[in-house]
């Protein structure tokens, strides 16, 4: 019997467990939930070393992380070779018949 035939007659697989299409990915959920208990808290942390460390990579981390939350990061411009568009070339190998 030759390989293709054998792929051809083999039933298609159920596919068991995971979750159900479209469900809520739960585990994500509750960490995502506990770290915005925190939130405000973090946010003073942040204020308080952008104000009072000596450090002053620490101030501009801390500067960066708090305008990033507020405004938003800034937009990334994605460009090709000297900032002109993005080229995609698309090719297909030659078939080949066996």
């Amino acid at each position: 019997m030759e390989l293709a035939a054998v792929l051809v007659e083999r039933p298609a697989r159920q596919k068991y467990g995971g979750r159900q299409k479209g469900g809520k990915n739960i585990v994500q959920h509750d960490v995502r939930e506990l770290a915005q208990a925190f939130g405000p808290s973090a946010v003073r942390e942040l204020a308080r070393i952008a104000t009072q460390s000596d450090q002053d990579s620490a101030r501009v981390s801390a500067i960066k992380e708090l305008l990033d939350r507020a405004y938003g990061k800034a937009p990334v411009a994605i460009t090709g070779n000297n900032g002109g568009p993005i080229a995609i070339t698309v090719s297909w190998l030659p078939t080949t018949n066996t």
